[in-house]
């Protein structure tokens, strides 16, 4: 049985935005994470929820880890860490 997917915690910075320090944070997590953790993430409210930030910013912060390749999206069905994604990954 595999673990589910809990991303850091994070004291906010007021001089950098609240997107960019968020994916950063999941960004640690997912490069980070145990071998046996689960690739699914929790969905979008839940994870802005334990950042204490909005939808929107979180929408955003996913967005730009999906650009650089670490996770994929799929409507309906969530948001996955891809694979390949490990420590060292650029």
């Amino acid at each position: 049985m595999t673990s589910s997917f809990a991303p850091d915690s994070l004291v906010l910075n007021r001089k950098l935005p609240l997107w960019y320090q968020v994916s950063q944070s999941l960004r640690a997590s997912i490069l980070g994470r145990a071998p046996e953790a689960s690739l699914r993430l929790p969905t979008e409210e839940r994870l802005a929820a334990h950042y204490g930030v909005s939808v929107l910013t979180m929408r955003q912060a996913l967005k730009e880890l999906e650009e650089e390749g670490l996770i994929s999206r799929h409507r309906r069905r969530g948001t996955f860490i891809e694979p390949g994604a490990r420590r060292g990954a650029p």
